[in-house]
Formats: structure tokens, sequence, C-alpha cells
């Protein structure tokens, strides 16, 4: 009986640690820095609420970390400019005019100048040129690795001035997060669209999934240092790139999806039943712009539950900027197959879709020559220098790396 009795004890021991561990949780609440702490216990399995015994939230502090030049906003007939040095120091001046703004890199400390647009027009969704394209993807806040590409293969010249003449360059998402050098990133593609223009070339900033998230206020994957601005100024990180900003007000000008020379540029891809909903290629764009502005509670109820909103297809994860039904299976859709990617081509007449987001091996052509990955992860050491660009010449395509030499895509 003793040694039932101190079984029955030592089990009772394992239960309690285990309900200590897995039924309470201690993690980072990403959207507003707070740290929390639940435990439910055993009650967790005898309650489908999953009620929290204990509950306990502290807000976190972050500290900024250089560099971060510049935020322009507008308000009050006036022009709020922010920015941090390298002594983190914030300036937050309000300024009756201004028409160009000075932007330095966070980390290899890259000056540039940007003339502030009068106005920013909406995208067009469809394009023809005889001329070169070069398309990047999932930068992510990298500014250095970003220059480097543009530089080796003489799209930009060492004055980060634009230096492809005629070409196009496919922006093709994911320039927000991660990277801690954002802000210049960011600024240096709002200067690059207009010196391309007036020498007839093109840039092509389309929108990724994380633009999405960020406007719309999910600061999961953003550096700290920005963050800590967002704590210290007081203002919510998306109001930084809201309606009243300058660089906002750019984005929520451009398009998720492009057609240039009968190629699909769209930084997730369109899955077989989204192409089911029979939209336009600018109703698409149109839908997703108006997303930017919306939150999660426009879309799920408390409990979770969808909300029966129009707009709610162009946020999941088989939207053009979420899916990654090319390359793998990922949640509750398959790999596309290749007739559903014959399908997708003919409904939108395009012979190749190009896109970024889902992280690939190398770049090379998928489903008989009509899909390119161009998301190349660039994390490790052993990752440098792998062709990580996309380059369209006389209708001949390379994966281009960051010393600018060309290999020939099969």
């Amino acid at each position: 009986m003793k040694k039932i009795l101190k079984y029955i004890g030592i089990i009772a021991i394992v239960i309690i640690v285990f309900n200590l561990i897995f039924n309470s949780y201690f993690r980072m609440r990403k959207n507003d820095g707070y740290v929390l702490f639940g435990y439910s216990g055993l009650y967790k399995y005898f309650n489908k609420e999953h009620k929290k015994l204990i509950y306990w939230k502290e807000f976190y502090q972050y500290d900024l970390m250089g560099t971060d030049k510049e935020y322009l906003l507008y308000g009050n007939d006036k022009k709020r400019i922010i920015s941090v040095d390298k002594k983190n120091v914030i300036s937050d001046k309000w300024v009756e005019n201004i028409n160009e703004i000075n932007i330095i890199s966070a980390n290899s400390n890259k000056e540039f100048k940007v003339s502030i647009l009068d106005n920013n027009n909406v995208d067009l969704s469809y394009y023809n040129t005889t001329e070169n394209i070069f398309a990047v993807s999932d930068i992510e806040g990298d500014f250095d690795r970003f220059i480097k590409i543009l530089q080796k293969s003489h799209v930009i010249n060492n004055s980060l001035q634009w230096n492809y003449g005629k070409g196009h360059l496919v922006l093709l998402g994911d320039f927000f997060d991660r990277g801690n050098d954002v802000t210049a990133v960011l600024w240096l593609c709002y200067q690059l669209e207009q010196e391309a223009e007036k020498q007839g070339g093109k840039v092509h900033f389309i929108l990724g999934n994380h633009e999405q998230m960020n406007l719309r206020g999910n600061m999961k994957y953003i550096d700290r240092k920005y963050k800590a601005l967002s704590q210290k100024l007081n203002i919510p990180y998306k109001e930084l790139y809201g309606k009243n900003s300058e660089l906002g007000r750019w984005i929520r000008s451009k398009n998720a999806i492009e057609i240039i020379n009968n190629m699909f540029f769209v930084h997730g891809g369109i899955s077989p039943d989204f192409i089911k909903r029979k939209e336009s290629v600018d109703k698409i764009n149109q839908n997703i712009r108006l997303t930017l502005d919306t939150n999660t509670s426009d879309y799920y109820t408390e409990e979770g539950k969808a909300k029966n909103n129009p707009l709610l297809p162009y946020i999941e994860m088989d939207s053009p900027l979420w899916y990654r039904g090319y390359f793998q299976d990922w949640g509750d859709y398959k790999k596309a197959t290749q007739s559903e990617v014959d399908a997708v081509c003919k409904y939108y007449e395009v012979n190749k879709i190009i896109v970024g987001h889902t992280i690939v091996e190398k770049i090379k052509t998928h489903y008989n020559g009509k899909v390119i990955g161009i998301d190349i992860t660039s994390y490790s050491e052993e990752d440098k220098n792998k062709p990580s660009a996309l380059l369209i010449e006389n209708n001949n395509f390379y994966a281009v790396d960051e010393l600018g030499r060309k290999f020939p895509i099969k």
C-alpha cells in the first residue's frame, strides 16, 4: 500500500510540474511591447475557455539603437520631421515647407538626398518594354545588401543614383521588417522611382505581405529600434506610415500585381482557389490597397470567428501576398499542380509568374518554365553572394549574384 501511495505521489508531482511548464506561458506580445505571463494548470483540461487563473502583464521598454532618418508626417498645414541620430537623440520638429530631405543609412552611414513628390498617383497594372528588367525581392530592411546588388549590376551608381537608363527595376515585396535599415531602404526606392522616370525607366514597387502587416499595425517582425521609437514618441508604429505620412501615402499608391510583357509579377502568387474569384488585376490591386487601413477586428470576432468582410480573402494565407503553394504544401492547401498553374497563366494571359515570399534554394524555373521564385535567403555566411536577383535581357533569363555575375536560368 505504501508503494502504491509513493507512486501516486510521484505521478502527482509529475502532473504538477507538467502543468507549470506546459499550461503556462511567458511571451512578448509583439504588437504593443508587453511581456505576459499566464497560468491555467489543470483548470485548462476542464474548462473550454482555457481561463488563466494567474495573469501578469508588464510593459517592456525598448532602447533606441542608432541612426533612423527620416519620417515625414503631415498635419495642421505643417510638416513634421522625425529622426534619430547615431547617439540616439530624437529630433522631432514642425516646419512650414520642405522639398528635400537628407537620408543616412543605419549601418554604413551612406547619405543621399530625397526630393519630396507633389503627389502620389496610383501605379498602372500593365506595362510593356523592350528594355532590360531587373527584379529583386525580400530585402527586409537590409540596406547594404540592397545597394550592393543594385550597384554590382549597374542599376545604381556609387552615389546611389539611378544608372539603368530606360530599364525597369521590379522590387517584388517585403522591404519592411527584420532588418534595422527599413527607413533608408524605403526612401531609396522612393527616390530611385523619380530618377528612373526622368530617364524613361521605371521602378515597380510591389506590395508584399510585410508591407501589408506593417501598415495594418502588425509589429511581429520589426526591429527593436522601431518599437523603441514608437514608445518614446507615444505614436503607434503604423502611424509613422499612416495616411498622413509621406512614405505611407507613397506605399498606398502601389500595386500587389503588375504584368510586364506578359509576365505576372506578384509577391506570393495566385492560388487555384483565388482564381475562382475571377477578378481583374486592377480589382485585386484596389482591394489589397484597401486592406492597408484595416485592423484584425475588421475581419475576426474576439473569439476568432471570421466576419463577413469582403476584404478577408486578401489578408489570408492563400491571398496574392501570402500564397506559397507554388513550392510547398502550406496550411490548408496543397502544392499547386501543373494544370492549376496553367489555368492561372491562361486566365491572366501571361506566360510566366515571377514571385518572391517563399525562400528557394536557387533561382530557376518551375512548372515547365512558367514560375520563377527569386526569394533567396541571405542570413548566413554561406548564403552570401548566392544569385539572388533576376535579370531579363533580350528575352533571356539570368540569375544574378551580389557581385553582378550572370547565370543562365534553366
